[in-house]
């Protein structure tokens, strides 16, 4: 598994470290925004976040793109290699 194809990984890398950890979850403060509560749940098996604060959530691609602003295909490629590509 590379580590753009698990969002936990890609959290880490990014200088993210969960808050809290419990029943096949894991709780971090938002990667989007600044927030005194964790509200950003990532559903460790399934590979799914969703963000309670702002309502969003989805798979390792709609992470990728919007923790880097990039489109689906980009993020598509990057979540299938190691590497980010240039475009």
């Amino acid at each position: 598994m590379n580590m753009f194809s698990n969002i936990l990984r890609l959290l880490l890398a990014n200088g993210y470290k969960a808050a809290k950890c419990r029943h096949g979850s894991a709780w971090y403060h938002s990667p989007f925004r600044q927030e005194n509560q964790p509200s950003f749940k990532v559903h460790i098996n399934r590979n799914v976040w969703f963000d309670f604060g702002t309502g969003e959530g989805g798979n390792i691609v709609s992470f990728f793109m919007k923790l880097y602003q990039v489109d689906r295909p980009r993020a598509e490629r990057n979540t299938q290699t190691d590497q980010l590509s240039p475009e």
